[in-house]
């Protein structure tokens, strides 16, 4: 059956960001860095703008490793100085180092070393061998004392507890090249690993009748080694971390500036405008569409300093104490940000990434003094994750090592404070502090 066809209006509201907006909200987000690639690719497609590369990134490209001082620098000195930056010198892999030891090897049968070369590439970041040999065997087809040398081989190779297949056996590893070490310790460790490692001290002391105090110093024994010695041997990449804002105190007021001069910005080249402007067509709009382009980029780094500025001003507001008295900082919230400088929470959220501020104290990311706020009674609520952690810290400071407080305790202590927290969250907090439980902390020298 043939039908009609119909026509339906239907409205619909639809937000749109202007060109100037979306090109501020991406440079808001972006660190010093990151602008200067942004605005280098911007210039491929406008020949009439200029980027203006920053004195410090210019001395930062080449100079060597040793001439950086990352000490805090005093006020007063040039930009390039205050440059808090942290350098890894770059160091060879893990793969590279485990092969030149294996071309040293001179004695060993050529299969041996071609299939502990494969071994190696087959190593994860920790230096261990998480591969199923039996399996790794048959799919190679090759016999089983020949992977057996093999990793023999690589488990010879320095550092000591590379190609282990088991935690257990990564330590077993180490212990065999060690001389002074607790007496039955690599005899515990083969029968009774898993106990001693999660603590379940009283099966292996009613086996083996040794006592509790003796198993706890095997266990700080063990914890000396490296439970992934890879690790050491992977390559970092070079931070260079550019202050956004300078925080300078006199006479305790203190005074925020934007680092005009740590952050790229671009150029327009007039004369060249000037040019191309008196010629007729498509020239002369060409030239117009990229002024306009060019406002857009200046008005977005514009937008990017005055919104830094204002986010970085209330958080210096809000935890002053803390830069003139070192006291806790204050609860403080993304939302409390937003409110305050009448933006948005992404908004609030893309200013304090990778955003960094050189202060009195040194170089902090914003980041760092966001913390959340404890929601216990209305007496305390205006006390900190922060500072409920310093308050912990510094009661097990003060504790009897040989009576240490249980997490039980320490909630009793707590509310005795008037501060009503579960001891869960305790609990959480204490192991955020890489703190143990009062049974360890109790055998601990």
């Amino acid at each position: 059956m043939y039908r009609d066809p119909t026509v339906s209006i239907e409205q619909k509201q639809k937000q749109t960001l202007s060109q100037s907006l979306s090109m501020a909200i991406k440079l808001t987000e972006l660190n010093g860095t990151d602008i200067l690639s942004y605005l280098q690719n911007e210039a491929l497609d406008n020949p009439l703008i200029e980027i203006i590369v920053p004195e410090t990134y210019q001395n930062s490209l080449d100079a060597p490793y040793d001439s950086y001082n990352t000490d805090f620098p005093s006020s007063g000195k040039s930009a390039t100085t205050v440059i808090e930056a942290t350098y890894s010198k770059q160091c060879e892999s893990l793969y590279d180092h485990l092969k030149k030891q294996l071309s040293y090897e001179k004695n060993i049968a050529e299969p041996v070393k071609a299939l502990t070369k494969y071994l190696i590439s087959q190593l994860d970041e920790s230096g261990f061998l998480r591969i199923d040999v039996d399996t790794l065997t048959k799919t190679l087809h090759i016999p089983l004392p020949l992977m057996q040398d093999a990793i023999a081989l690589l488990q010879s190779l320095d550092p000591a507890g590379i190609g282990a297949r088991t935690l257990i056996e990564c330590y077993l590893l180490q212990l065999s090249r060690l001389n002074k070490k607790p007496g039955r310790l690599e005899e515990i460790l083969q029968k009774y690993g898993d106990e001693l490692l999660h603590k379940r001290l009283s099966k292996i002391t009613a086996a083996t009748q040794i006592s509790p105090k003796e198993l706890y110093a095997m266990l700080r024994f063990i914890h000396k080694l490296s439970p992934a010695p890879g690790k050491l041997f992977n390559n970092e990449t070079t931070i260079c971390v550019y202050p956004d804002l300078f925080l300078t105190f006199e006479e305790n007021r203190p005074t925020l500036r934007y680092a005009d001069e740590t952050i790229p910005g671009v150029r327009f080249l007039q004369e060249d405008y000037n040019k191309y402007e008196v010629m007729a067509g498509d020239v002369r709009d060409f030239a117009r569409q990229r002024l306009s382009h060019y406002k857009f980029i200046h008005r977005a780094l514009e937008m990017r300093k005055r919104t830094l500025l204002s986010v970085g001003t209330f958080i210096v507001t809000q935890q002053l104490d803390y830069f003139i008295y070192g006291l806790p900082l204050k609860p403080l919230s993304l939302k409390h940000i937003a409110n305050a400088c009448h933006i948005s929470i992404s908004t609030a959220s893309r200013t304090v990434k990778s955003k960094y501020i050189h202060t009195n104290k040194g170089v902090y990311s914003l980041g760092f003094f966001l913390s959340r706020e404890f929601t216990g009674k209305k007496e305390t609520a205006l006390l900190s994750v922060f500072q409920i952690k310093q308050l912990l810290t510094d009661i097990l400071s003060k504790e009897d090592h040989e009576h240490p407080y249980s997490d039980y305790q320490l909630e009793k202590i707590f509310q005795a404070l008037h501060i009503p927290i579960a001891r869960r969250t305790l609990t959480k907090y204490r192991r955020a502090l890489n703190v143990p439980d009062s049974r360890y902390r109790k055998h601990q020298t």
